[in-house]
């Protein structure tokens, strides 16, 4: 009897070790899995961003792209706006710049809201510069109008864009927003 409860019991020990081994090793199997899988979407991450930015770089480089507004601000301290109208936006093409845009007029309150909403034929000014981080497009016109207008955008590899509109009568008006092709 002795001799069977000490058989019993050795294996019972030896049982113990091998389970606690074998869940030890299935859990450095999950981590390393785990960690594959990190590994896998940091890449496609990346890939993605380096395409987008291929892509960025393509849209500017032919001159042709839309910027569409998320937000508008008066500059230097106005308040951000939001734009809910997925209509608004700056399609700069080969031969034309269309200009659907929310305006705010005038250098002190009360600021009058307008919409500059102008058609142009593609410019000989049209400034492109690359930076290290970011793209930047700079072009003036008058719209038809006594007042220059600067139109500034600063564009990011992410496809992210600001636009600033400079007037000679009225502060600058700052829009950030996204590039996206012509279609």
């Amino acid at each position: 009897m002795k001799t069977l409860l000490l058989v019993l019991f050795g294996a019972m020990l030896y049982a113990v070790p091998a389970e606690a081994q074998t869940r030890l090793e299935r859990q450095e199997e999950r981590k390393e899995a785990r960690e594959t899988a990190r590994e896998a979407r940091a890449q496609r991450r990346e890939g993605r961003a380096v395409r987008r930015e291929r892509e960025i770089d393509s849209l500017v480089q032919n001159g042709e792209f839309k910027f569409t507004p998320r937000t508008m601000q008066r500059q230097p301290a106005g308040q951000p706006l939001p734009i809910l109208d997925a209509e608004y936006g700056v399609t700069v093409s080969e031969d034309t710049i269309d200009i659907d845009l929310p305006y705010l007029k005038n250098n002190l309150p009360p600021y009058e809201r307008t919409v500059i909403d102008y058609t142009i034929p593609a410019l000989a000014n049209i400034e492109v510069e690359r930076d290290k981080t970011l793209w930047r497009v700079k072009f003036d016109t008058t719209l038809f109008s006594a007042a220059n207008y600067t139109f500034r955008f600063e564009i990011y590899p992410s496809g992210d864009a600001v636009l600033e509109i400079d007037n000679t009568w009225y502060n600058t008006v700052r829009y950030e927003g996204t590039i996206y092709p012509v279609y």
